[in-house]
């Protein structure tokens, strides 16, 4: 077998820790806030989605799947839950029956500002060993990233 260049070795490992990092994040976010938000990291994102779109803006479940690169059905699972939990209130569109309009309640306003110190803090713990100034460009460099793969 032949040897892979310095280069593909690096990128292989870079996408490597990647993956791994989100994973351990992900897991460790859904594992705290299941216990203090008394709901998930994923249905956290539901709720930030909305509550950082204009406040009186309308969005459907294909909205906010498509801004959290999930399916459908995924954002219909997690919005059952926070529909029952009452921090979302789901309406049928007049125009559209088969669209359903979303929108945060109050008690939903309460627990994201509840849910943000929750992140906050975990954010901070989790950051902690990286100085400011190194914040920065790694942020710039993930960027970056990101952008490259959307112009693919």
């Amino acid at each position: 077998m032949k040897a892979l260049p310095e280069s593909a070795r690096m990128e292989r490992f870079l996408v490597y820790e990647l993956h791994m990092l989100y994973h351990l994040l992900s897991k460790h976010l859904e594992k705290r806030f299941a216990r203090d938000a008394e709901l998930s990291f994923s249905q956290f994102w539901i709720v930030h989605c909305l509550c950082s779109c204009a406040h009186d803006a309308r969005h459907s479940q294909n909205d906010i799947a498509r801004m959290l690169f999930v399916t459908e059905a995924t954002i219909s699972r997690h919005l059952d839950t926070l529909v029952r939990r009452g921090i979302l209130k789901r309406s049928v569109e007049k125009q559209n029956k088969r669209k359903h309009d979303i929108r945060i309640t109050e008690k939903g306003e309460k627990w994201y500002q509840k849910a943000q110190q929750i992140l906050d803090d975990e954010l901070r713990n989790i950051f902690s060993p990286l100085q400011m100034s190194e914040r920065q460009p790694l942020l710039m460099t993930l960027q970056t990233i990101t952008n490259t793969i959307h112009t693919i």
